[in-house]
Formats: C-alpha cells, structure tokens, sequence
C-alpha cells in the first residue's frame, strides 16, 4: 500500500491528525492541495512544507526568490495557455532538458504530455501552490485568487517580523594602531617630517569591520546560499542521476485507494476489499452483520473464490470469533479455538488447522457492520495495514450514505 502525504508528515512529526483533519475540511470547502490549507491554517511553513515534499520526492525544492527573478527568455519557452492549463513554470533549459517548477510533481501524466508537446526533457521542481500561483500571474498574466494572494502575505508578514524579532549583530571594532605603526592602506600615516616628494596612495575603502554573527543568523545566511542558483543547479544533477518518476510512484495512490474512492455501491467496495486481501492472505472472507447473526457474503481460499456459502449463517450468541469480535467491536488476533460455531466456520471454509486467525470489524457510526476473516503468516505484522485499508473500505462506505442522503433530501 502506498504512503500518503499523511503518513510522510505524521512520521516526521511536523504535523499531528487533529491538524490533519482542518486541513482536510479546509480543503474540501475552498480547494486547493492540502498542502495549501496546512500553510494557511499555520500547521506548517511553506519552506518547510516544500523542502519536505522535496527529501521525500527527490524533487528540488525552488525557493520564491528563484521562483521570481526567471529571465524572460526562459518564460517564452513555454506557451502561455500550457503553463496556465497545467499550473508549471520554465525556470532553466539546459539542451533539450527543460527544468519545470511544478506544485505537484506526481503529476507523472502532466510531465508526460508537456514533454510531448514541446519535444523538451522534463525535469520536475517543486515549489508550493501558493508560489506557483504568484508567479504564474506575475508571468503569464494569470488570474492570481485573492486566498492564495492572502496565504502570501501572511507569510510575508511573519517573515519580516521574525526578521524583526533577531537581535542586532554584534560589531568588533578594531583599536586605533598607535602612531609607531605603519598604517594600513587606505589610511594617511601620521607624518613625523614632511615628505614633499612622496604621494600618498589613491584614497581606498576602509577594510571591513570584523562581524559576528548568532547561531540562527549563521542558518539563515547558510540557507540563502543554498537558494542561490549554483547550488541548485548542483541538486538538479542529483536528481537527473536518481531515478526520480521511480520514487514519485511510491506515493501514488494505489489502485485499492483510487477504486474505493469513486466506488458505486457497497458490493464494489466488498469486492476490492476482499480482493486486495485475498491476493495477501491465505483465506480471508467477509461476514456481514445483522440480526445477531455473521452471514456469509464474500471470501477467497488461496487466491481462489469461495462460493457455495451463500446460506452460512452462524449466530453470534452462541461462543465463537465473531462472537468475541462482534461483543468487543475490536481486533481479535490469536487461535480458533474449540466451539460448536468455530468447528462449523473453519469447516465452511476449507477445514484445516490454522495456527492463528485475524478477525477486524468494520463499523459505521458505531454500528457493527461487516467482520473479515483471515487466515496468513505473521499476521500480526500486517495489522497496522489492514487497519488501515478497513479506514478506506469505511469511508468508502459512508460516501455511500451522504450520496444517497443528499439525493434523498
């Protein structure tokens, strides 16, 4: 299963799920990427947002000074109506290479059409949505959305206070030379005879002062020069010899994740739910839940089918599994153990004598609903997993329901 974006900032700890959730509800109600509500919730810097996406994608990240001081010639090599339509930016052509500021670039069918059309090798860049909207209105004339110029200078504004907020630099100033010294250049000495036939040198600026500097204004001044051109173009080397589109794809999301989203009715969802786990699990199968009763509605048995259940019905006030599970509403992970119920389950599907087995409930609004069934190796491993991908199917599940609530009303 793909990692998401939530996974990537979780795991690094740079964001928690509350903030997560905003982000989303921010994003569903105005648009945009979600990295865009992050920054304009104040969950996350742009910077830091950006320089993330960028170590996780193997993308270089382009800072908004180099973002807004590309030279003319650069922008007129690509069609106003191409970078408009899919939201890119030229920023350096290097023979037939073109680098393209991109705010998303997993957009691995984007590259692919501007590559075509232009005939040019595309390198992706990153940079956040908020910038590459600036900087398409300041090139290309774009329509420029009063959020995102907002989202703008609200980070312009913490910016400079910030800057405000650093203490002044301490200044070192060096001590007169006493008058026995020989001067520095740039200085008159201090004449004891007159010397008329001797010029004094032409008249230089002064050496600088000896400065130094904080521990944050070092970092900052350091990460300026990472922003200049040179280095970058020192990343986009690295990136050229790294397959780059290969770690992009780790972050797609998978073809379970795109089906449950854009499901059509729950037997859809069941479908690509015990599908994706048959195709990991010895057996697996899945119950549905009503009356007290587990009823049989879909399984797999080593990558094969299970049909001729149809009538399973197995009660759930009599010990058993799904008894524990459907009491608990939780996980039950460990042996199938000596019951009338579990003697008739375990026959049903096949028979044997399974180490361990796996049963997760699937709940809606708190009602249970469905359980799966499964039988594999180190199953406990696989856990966090499957947690996740019932997350999905449960979604998915009360998609179907606001549907049909909002064409009902």
């Amino acid at each position: 299963m793909a990692i998401t974006l939530l996974d990537m900032l979780l795991n690094a700890g740079l964001i928690n799920r509350v903030q997560f959730d905003d982000a989303l509800k921010n994003r569903v109600i105005f648009g945009g990427k979600i990295g865009t509500s992050l920054i304009e919730l104040g969950y996350i810097s742009e910077e830091e947002l950006a320089r993330f996406l960028s170590d996780k994608l193997a993308v270089p990240y382009v800072s908004p000074r180099q973002l807004l001081t590309i030279p003319q010639e650069t922008i007129d090599l690509l069609p106003r109506d191409l970078a408009i339509k899919y939201g890119v930016i030229p920023l350096k052509l290097e023979k037939k290479r073109l680098s393209l500021v991109m705010s998303d670039p997993a957009d691995l069918k984007a590259i692919d059409e501007i590559g075509f059309i232009t005939g040019f090798i595309i390198r992706p860049l990153i940079t956040p949505e908020v910038r590459l909207a600036q900087a398409l209105s300041k090139y290309y004339q774009a329509d420029m959305p009063p959020r995102y110029q907002h989202i703008i200078e609200i980070i312009d504004v913490k910016k400079q206070a910030a800057a405000a907020a650093q203490p002044a630099k301490p200044v070192a100033i060096a001590p007169e030379p006493p008058s026995t010294v020989p001067a520095e250049q740039g200085q008159k000495p201090a004449a004891t005879a007159p010397e008329p036939a001797v010029q004094p040198p032409p008249k230089q600026a002064p050496p600088p002062s000896p400065v130094t500097s904080s521990p944050q204004e070092m970092e900052q001044e350091e990460q300026e020069e990472q922003d200049e051109p040179e280095e970058y173009l020192e990343d986009l080397e690295i990136v050229e010899e790294g397959a780059w589109s290969e770690q992009i794809r780790r972050f797609e999301p998978d073809a379970v994740s795109k089906g449950l989203a854009y499901a059509e009715s729950s037997e859809d969802i069941a479908d690509l739910l015990v599908t994706e786990l048959g195709s990991k699990l010895k057996r697996v199968a899945l119950f549905r839940i009503k009356n007290h009763t587990a009823t049989f509605w879909m399984g797999f048995d080593r990558q094969l089918t299970i049909t001729g259940l149809d009538k399973l019905h197995l009660p759930l006030n009599e010990p058993s599994v799904l008894k524990t599970v459907a009491d608990s509403a939780g996980v039950y992970l460990g042996p199938l153990q000596e019951t009338p119920i579990n003697h008739l389950l375990n026959d049903a599907l096949g028979g044997g004598q399974p180490t361990a087995v796996l049963l997760m409930p699937i709940l809606i609004g708190g009602r249970l609903v469905n359980i799966i069934y499964a039988e594999g190796e180190d199953l406990s491993a696989m856990v966090p997993d499957l947690q996740k991908l019932l997350t999905k199917a449960t979604l998915a599940l009360e998609i179907l329901i606001f549907r049909d609530k909002i064409l009902m009303l």
